[in-house]
C-alpha cells in the first residue's frame, strides 16, 4: 500500500510538472510569434528557433540580425522596436522590484511607457489618478520610486535596463512551476486514492455546499424582491386588498411569470386574421383570473412604417379563465413589433418581434416599372421591361413564388393600322429572368417588323395593370431621324399630312385590341371639311364609292406642341389644331388612307375634336413626338417618376441661377386673380427666384 501511495505521489507530481512546463512554454511561444509577424520578421524566424521567452529575445535580437538586414530603413525600424521592448520589459521589472506591479496597466492607460516617463510624474494629480483605487501604502510607494527616479535619471543608461530585463528573465524562468504546489497536488490524488471514501467526502461536501449556496443566495433575492415590489406599490388602489404575506407567498400578478403563445408560424403571409394568446399567472405561477382589470395593453406597430395595427382582445372561458385572446389583421408585409404590457411592465420576453411575407401576385397590382403608354424600339434591338410583382395589398413580392415561375409571363403582341395578319409570333421573341435583390421581373423583348403594334402583357393570362400599351418599331434610318429631329433646338420640325376630318373617334381609341382583323382593317372615315362635290373615287373594295377629299396639311413638332397648319396661296399659314406634348394626348394608329395609301393616326386630348392625319411618314413623326414627351416628362407616366423628375429638374435650375428677389404685390380681398395677375408674365427664371409678397394697404412682408 505504501508503495503504490508512492509511485501515485510520483506520477501525479512529474503530470502537475510536466502539464505547467508544457503550458508555460506554448505560452511564450506564442508571445514570440505574435511580436515576430507585429513588426514584419517572419522571414528571419528560423533565426530565433533556440529562444524560449520574449524576455530572452530582447536581449539577442540585434545579435542576431547584425549580419543578417542589410537595408539601414529597415535595421532602424528593428532598431526602434527593440529598444521599446527593452524598456517595457525594464518598466514592468522595475514595478516588480517596488511591489508595484499591478500599477503597470493603470500607468500604460495614463501614457506612461517607459521609466522616464514615469520620472515625468511630479505632478501630484498624476499621482493620485494613478493610485487611485489601491492602498494608501501603494501611493507612497509609488510616490517615492517617482522621486527616486528623478533623482537617479542622469546616472541610468541602457545597461542599468538591460540588467533589469535579466533580472525579468530568471525570475519568469523560476515561476514555471512550483514544488509546493506539485507537492499538494500528488499528496490530494494519492491519499484520494489510497482512501476512496474520502474522495467521495470531499467532492460530494464541495458540491452540496456549492448547490446550498446557490439555492441561498436565489431565495434572499427573490424574497427582498417581492418584498421590495410590496413597499413600491404604496398606492392602495393599485396594490388592492394584499398584504405583504401576499407578496412574499407570490400571491399576486406577475408580468414576468405570464406567457405568451402564438397561433402561427413564421413567417406568415399577409391579408389574414392572426391570434396569439396572453396566459396571466400569479407569482407563484398559479392561474390569475383573466376578467379581473389587469390593465393588458397590446401594441403591434410596422417598424419601417411606424404603422400601428388595431386589435381585439376576448377572454376565453377556460377552465382557468386567465387566457386573453389578442386578435389582428395586417396587410403591410415587414416586420413588425409586438408589445405586451401589465400595468406598464413588459410581459415575459415582451417586446416580441414578427415577420409578416407578401401574399401570392395580383395582376391588377403588378406593374410595369418606368411604363409609358408608347415605346419606341429598333428592328432587331432588345428591349428589357422591368415588372414589379405585387399582392393584392402593394406589397413586393420579394419572397414569393412570382420570382421564379417565369413561364406564366406572356406577351401577346399584335399589329395596328395594316392589313396582314395579327398573328406575329414569328417576327418577335421574349425571355424572361429574375432579379431577387430588386424584386423585379425583367421581361426582354425583340421585334423584327417595323410598324406599330399594341402589346398586352400577362401574369396567369390576366393582364397586368398597365400592361397594354403600343409600341413604334423603327429601322436604323428611321431612328436616326427621329434622333435628329430631337436634338434640332430652335426649329420646328414639319411633315407633310392629310386632313380628313375632326369627329368623335372614341369607339375606335378605346376599342379591344382582342377585335378581329377585319375590324381593324376597315377603314372609318369622317366628312371632311370640304365640299360634296369633290369626291373621289375609292379603290379598296369592300369601302364606299365616294370618300372626301382630303385637305392638305403640315404638321408641326416641338418640344411644347404639335400644331396642324395649312397654307393659303402656298405662303399664308392658317393654324387650324394645336396639341400639347403631354401624356394627354393620345395616337390612334389605322390603316392607310384610300386615297393616298399613307398611313393614319388619329390624334385626341379628350378637349377637342379628334383630328385623322394620313401621313407618308407617320411612324417618324408619332416617335418624334413621344422622344419630346419623353424627355418632357422624364421618361415615365407614372406619378412617383414625375415627381421625381421635377424636382430634379428644379434643383437643376435653381442651381444655375441666383436666388433673388422678386416683389409681388397682392390684394388678400381677391388673392387669386391679383397672384394671376401678378405672375401672367414670369418666365423660367422669375419662377427659380425667392417671392417677397407684400399685401396692399397692410404692413409687413412674407417671404417665401
Amino acid at each position: 500500500m505504501d508503495l503504490r501511495f508512492l509511485l501515485t505521489f510520483l506520477f501525479c507530481s512529474v503530470s502537475w510538472i510536466f502539464f505547467w512546463e508544457v503550458r508555460w512554454k506554448k505560452g511564450k511561444e506564442s508571445q514570440i510569434e505574435e511580436w515576430i509577424q507585429g513588426h514584419s520578421l517572419s522571414e528571419y524566424k528560423l533565426l530565433f528557433e533556440d529562444v524560449q521567452t520574449l524576455e530572452e529575445l530582447s536581449l539577442s535580437i540585434l545579435t542576431r540580425l547584425e549580419y543578417v538586414v542589410r537595408e539601414k530603413r529597415r535595421w532602424r525600424d528593428i532598431a526602434e522596436a527593440h529598444i521599446q521592448l527593452l524598456r517595457d520589459f525594464a518598466f514592468q521589472e522595475w514595478l516588480c522590484s517596488q511591489s508595484l506591479e499591478h500599477y503597470y496597466h493603470t500607468l500604460k492607460t495614463l501614457g506612461c511607457m517607459t521609466l522616464d516617463d514615469l520620472a515625468q510624474f511630479d505632478s501630484r494629480l498624476q499621482l493620485s489618478l494613478a493610485a487611485w483605487g489601491y492602498y494608501y501604502e501603494d501611493y507612497i510607494k509609488l510616490s517615492t520610486g517617482v522621486k527616486v527616479l528623478q533623482a537617479s535619471r542622469g546616472s541610468r543608461d541602457q545597461d542599468y535596463e538591460i540588467q533589469l530585463v535579466h533580472s525579468l528573465a530568471e525570475r519568469r524562468l523560476n515561476e514555471k512551476w512550483s514544488i509546493a504546489g506539485a507537492f499538494i497536488f500528488g499528496c490530494t490524488v494519492a491519499l484520494c486514492f489510497l482512501i476512496r471514501d474520502l474522495m467521495f467526502y470531499v467532492i460530494g461536501g464541495i458540491t452540496v455546499s456549492i448547490i446550498a449556496f446557490v439555492f441561498t443566495i436565489k431565495f434572499l433575492c427573490e424574497l427582498a424582491a417581492r418584498v421590495v415590489s410590496f413597499l413600491q406599490n404604496e398606492d392602495p388602489g393599485r396594490r388592492g386588498d394584499r398584504s405583504i404575506y401576499d407578496y412574499v407567498r407570490g400571491n399576486y400578478l406577475d408580468p414576468r411569470s405570464c406567457k405568451v403563445s402564438w397561433d402561427w408560424k413564421d413567417p406568415e403571409e399577409v391579408g389574414q386574421t392572426m391570434s396569439f394568446r396572453v396566459q396571466l399567472f400569479y407569482k407563484n405561477g398559479q392561474p390569475f383570473p383573466a376578467h379581473r382589470p389587469v390593465g393588458l395593453r397590446v401594441n403591434i406597430t410596422h417598424i419601417e412604417l411606424a404603422l400601428d395595427i388595431p386589435i381585439t382582445q376576448e377572454v376565453l372561458q377556460e377552465p382557468e379563465s386567465n387566457v386573453v385572446k389578442v386578435a389582428f389583421t395586417v396587410r403591410k408585409a415587414g416586420r413588425y413589433e409586438v408589445a405586451v404590457k401589465l400595468g406598464g411592465l413588459n410581459v415575459a420576453y415582451s417586446p416580441y418581434y414578427k415577420i409578416f411575407k407578401p401574399g401570392t401576385v395580383d395582376p391588377s397590382k403588378t406593374k410595369i416599372a418606368y411604363h409609358f403608354s408608347t415605346l419606341v424600339l429598333v428592328y432587331g434591338q432588345q428591349h428589357t421591361l422591368q415588372i414589379e410583382p405585387r399582392d393584392e395589398y402593394g406589397n413586393p413580392t420579394s419572397n414569393s413564388t412570382s420570382l421564379i415561375d417565369e413561364v406564366n409571363y406572356s406577351v401577346h403582341v399584335h399589329s395596328l393600322g395594316t392589313v396582314d395578319d395579327d398573328s406575329l409570333e414569328e417576327y418577335y421573341s421574349k425571355s424572361v429572368s429574375s432579379n431577387k435583390q430588386l424584386c423585379q421581373v425583367l421581361l426582354k423583348i425583340t421585334l423584327r417588323k417595323k410598324g406599330c403594334f399594341r402589346a398586352r402583357i400577362s401574369y396567369t393570362d390576366l393582364p397586368l395593370s398597365n400592361g397594354e400599351f403600343d409600341i413604334i418599331v423603327l429601322s436604323e434610318n428611321e431612328k436616326n431621324c427621329v434622333e435628329k429631329n430631337v436634338s434640332t433646338t430652335g426649329i420646328s420640325i414639319y411633315f407633310e399630312a392629310y386632313l380628313y376630318g375632326t369627329g368623335n373617334y372614341s369607339n375606335y381609341s378605346n376599342s379591344s385590341w382582342q377585335l378581329p382583323a377585319s375590324a381593324l382593317m376597315a377603314p372609318q372615315r369622317r366628312p371632311s371639311m370640304g365640299d360634296e362635290e369633290d369626291e373621289h373615287d375609292s379603290p379598296v373594295e369592300g369601302q364606299p364609292e365616294k370618300v372626301k377629299k382630303p385637305k392638305k396639311v403640315y404638321c408641326y413638332i416641338s418640344p411644347k406642341q404639335l400644331s396642324v397648319k395649312e397654307f393659303y396661296l402656298k405662303i399664308i399659314p392658317w393654324r387650324l389644331f394645336t396639341f400639347r406634348v403631354c401624356p394627354g394626348t393620345k395616337f390612334t394608329y389605322y390603316d392607310p388612307d384610300p386615297v393616298h395609301k399613307y398611313l393614319t393616326l388619329v390624334v385626341d386630348d379628350g378637349i377637342q375634336p379628334p383630328v385623322e392625319l394620313s401621313c407618308k411618314d407617320r411612324n417618324i413623326m408619332a416617335a418624334t413626338f413621344i422622344r419630346f414627351l419623353h424627355k418632357n416628362i422624364g421618361g415615365s407616366e407614372t406619378f412617383q417618376d414625375k415627381v421625381s423628375f421635377f424636382q430634379r429638374e428644379l434643383r437643376h435650375i435653381h442651381s444655375k441661377r441666383p436666388r433673388t428677389k422678386t416683389c409681388l404685390k397682392i390684394t388678400r380681398h381677391c388673392i387669386l386673380d391679383s397672384s394671376l395677375k401678378s405672375t401672367r408674365n414670369f418666365s423660367v427664371s422669375d419662377w427659380s427666384k425667392n417671392f417677397e409678397v407684400v399685401f396692399q394697404d397692410e404692413e409687413g412682408k412674407i417671404s417665401r
